[in-house]
């Protein structure tokens, strides 16, 4: 049937011009420039023409046709051993031999803000735009990213005045990390730089599939607008595939597998079937796929977000949907909040963070629906109080108020069911917490009032004790000593009665905190001392590093300053292992202080200044009373320094990275001795006094020849904090490798430390 030589080596065919696999091998024969010849199979004279030689043909868009391509493909390979196959597609053939190479879109420049000022991120959230900036002024040497490089090259040859500038390469580098570096989609923008500048085209983006319709008229249909494309990958998928595909958008920043059988098996969609639908987008890279903290994680780029969104809009699954996705996270966040007290603190911290971006989704559908017709739909408020000691433990509290006052607002003056007033006072309480650590204490107490009053109508003893606890709490804060004394002994009692440990630890710090104020320093410490043996019982860290740094602020001002500095690194160690920024900044600012009395004047400015560059940063203040505390602990440094030099430090802490001011704080104490007088320390209560019981077990593991990712897995922390860990530890003891903290703990027997 076919007849004819092989001209070159390499043979390209283009296959989207096709519309049936019975096609492929004529159009393998026209690019190999074969004459039809009756009697001969196609297959066999592709092959004949192909020969025994070394060949390589490439099957260029094989979607659409490719149960066609994949046959043709093992065709060829197994009947001519040197020829080599290239097919472009969506989906790999699934032959054997093939190995599956993907093509990434183009490079992006995630973050600017190191050259151009504030990062972007709250901007995108919010949909503005940070740069408003006139083409055409001449730029500094920027190094744009491929994405942006080709947006120039494009929008030149529409525009051939068209620059990058230093003003405009942040919006040029936004507009492409929205079009998620799809070719087509920023070539398709560019075009339109005749007409619009790219703050007006970032702008318009929001409805990207109406703006990128303007394509090259030569070029295929599905190639000439950014819907057509997107169109003809969804007209290959199966029904269930596209079922699937769509009700997936209401994920944002990702979703589990877990999360996708309990969201989306709804009408027509089986649970069971979902993993194998999953891998079928995944294999058309329509859907993304990655692994962080611990699990395989999946996500669209946002374009292809946009497109599954309208689906789900079209199809009149938005409502059922959004509803699903809701009650799935609140299940989460109540799991976690039931387990954050114990030792998978970390562990459920790290997941709050993967999913903040769902949480935020789920809290603003919960919020649209807060409506009189559901005035019993208390999810929204349930979701609120939940997450409060995670917006607290993660410096969001500004925003963690701004949810609890709208869901609060929304749900106001209505009659509502018993187990909804409940849900509303522990929302009021927790809103009236966050009030008070951002310094609005009328607000707080207004909030903690209420909250109160509805636990005690209710005859709810948690909310009662919970209550006592938040206006001692403010009161302590306020510095009203006696009411504090009061309510906290009142909470002391109750959550004694319930059993509740974690309130019993958390009222005796605070009780101590209130002696520690009143300045009977001997008093706070049995309380401080009590709490910690509580939580260290639960296992619960973030508590832990509380009754450690209050300890360790004792020992401070009692001149104890070794003590004071072993007990705030671990607290510091804690605090940044769970990333509890406002008790790292607790533990900076006393680390401060013991620099401050040990000479080291520059030293203490600077972690003084990172504290309050982080409480700052955070929308949580010191107390008045603390911060009195903090200055006099300062002051010796001042004196030192002087007016001028002490503010130049100053300035400098606060521009100090959280990394590096860590850093700063666990660095040794600067010696004139040797390196190893430094590594040796002293000994406090037979302990080695330069590592935290933490640093000692992983320089023990250091010495067993563990890898970061093994002490992590022995450990059951990140991979991160692990690396952070040997990090601190070298710079601790002044050591520049591995293998010297190996030595360090064998000689001191460390290994023998932990079981084997």
């Amino acid at each position: 049937m076919l007849a004819g030589d092989l001209g070159e080596a390499v043979v390209f065919v283009d296959l989207a011009p096709l519309a049936d696999a019975t096609q492929v091998p004529g159009a393998v024969a026209v690019a190999l420039g074969l004459r039809e010849e009756e009697g001969q199979p196609p297959m066999a004279a592709l092959a004949d023409a192909l020969g025994a030689g070394p060949a390589l043909l490439v099957l260029d868009n094989c979607d659409h046709l490719i149960e066609g391509c994949a046959e043709i493909a093992d065709g060829l390979l197994r009947a001519c051993p040197e020829l080599r196959i290239m097919a472009t597609s969506r989906q790999p053939l699934r032959i054997d031999g093939e190995t599956t190479i993907r093509v990434p879109s183009l490079s992006l420049v995630p973050d600017l803000a190191g050259r151009l000022g504030p990062a972007h991120e709250e901007d995108e959230a919010d949909g503005t735009v940070p740069s408003r900036a006139p083409v055409g002024e001449p730029c500094a040497p920027i190094a744009p990213s491929e994405a942006a490089r080709l947006f120039v090259e494009r929008a030149r040859a529409t525009l051939p005045a068209f620059t990058l500038t230093e003003r405009n390469v942040a919006v040029v580098e936004q507009i492409c990390r929205r079009l998620d570096g799809i070719p087509l989609a920023i070539e398709l923008a560019a075009a339109r730089i005749a007409l619009l500048s790219p703050e007006q085209i970032a702008d318009r983006l929001v409805d990207r599939f109406t703006l990128l319709s303007n394509g090259n008229r030569t070029a295929l249909p599905r190639y000439r607008t950014l819907r057509a494309l997107v169109d003809w990958s969804h007209d290959l998928l199966d029904e269930q595939e596209r079922i699937l595909l769509r009700r997936l958008a209401v994920f944002v920043g990702g979703w589990t597998l877990e999360a996708a059988e309990s969201v989306c098996a709804v009408d027509g969609l089986e649970s069971d079937e979902i993993l194998d639908c999953l891998a079928g987008l995944v294999s058309k890279s329509l859907v993304l796929i990655g692994a962080w903290s611990g699990e395989v994680r999946y996500w669209f780029l946002e374009t292809l977000r946009a497109y599954a969104t309208e689906k789900l809009r079209e199809a009149g699954e938005e409502s059922i949907l959004h509803q699903r996705h809701c009650d799935w996270f609140l299940d989460l966040v109540e799991q976690a909040e039931a387990e954050m007290d114990g030792p998978m603190q970390s562990a459920w911290l790290r997941r709050l963070d993967d999913e903040y971006d769902n949480l935020r989704a789920a809290l603003a559908w919960s919020a649209l629906q807060l409506s009189a017709e559901n005035a019993r739909d208390d999810g929204g408020l349930r979701l609120a109080e939940a997450l409060h000691r995670f917006w607290h433990t993660r410096g969001l509290v500004r925003e963690g108020r701004r949810w609890l006052t709208e869901l609060l607002a929304r749900s106001e003056a209505r009659s509502l069911p018993a187990s909804a007033v409940r849900v509303r006072g522990r929302a009021l309480r927790a809103a009236g917490l966050l009030a008070v650590n951002s310094g609005d204490h009328d607000a707080g107490l207004r909030l903690l009032a209420e909250a109160h009053a509805i636990a005690r109508a209710q005859g709810d003893l948690p909310g009662l004790a919970a209550g006592a606890y938040g206006l001692g709490y403010l009161a302590r804060v306020r510095g009203d000593y006696a009411m504090a004394r009061a309510h906290l002994e009142d909470a002391l009692r109750l959550f004694r009665e319930l059993h509740d440990v974690q309130g019993v630890a958390e009222t005796l710090v605070s009780v101590g905190v209130v002696a520690y104020f009143q300045g009977d320093l001997a008093a706070a410490r049995p309380f401080y001392a009590e709490g910690l043996a509580s939580y260290r019982a639960l296992d619960n860290r973030q508590g832990m590093a509380k009754s450690l740094n209050n300890l360790g602020e004792v020992a401070l001002e009692q001149g104890d300053l070794a003590a004071a500095r072993r007990l705030e690194e671990e607290c510091l160690m804690l605090a940044s292992e769970i990333g509890d920024r406002p008790r790292v900044a607790f533990a900076l600012a006393a680390l401060g202080g013991v620099a401050a009395m040990e000479g080291e004047s520059a030293r203490a400015l600077r972690l003084g200044a990172a504290a309050t560059a982080i409480r700052e940063s955070i929308g949580e203040p010191f107390s008045a009373a603390w911060q009195d505390r903090f200055d006099l602990w300062l002051a010796p440094a001042r004196r030192v320094l002087g007016e001028k030099a002490a503010a130049t430090v100053w300035a400098a802490g606060q521009a100090l990275p959280l990394e590096q001011a860590i850093d700063d704080a666990l660095r040794p104490i600067v010696s004139d001795g040797p390196v190893a007088m430094v590594c040796e320390g002293p000994r406090v209560g037979g302990q080695l006094a330069p590592l935290t019981r933490r640093e000692r077990e992983v320089a023990a593991l250091v010495a067993r020849g563990m890898t970061n990712r093994q002490i992590a897995a022995e450990l059951v922390i990140a991979e991160d904090t692990a690396a952070n860990h040997v990090r601190h530890i070298r710079a601790r003891l002044g050591l520049r490798s591995r293998v010297q903290v190996a030595v360090w703990a064998t000689e001191r027997g460390l290994p023998g430390d932990l079981p084997a």
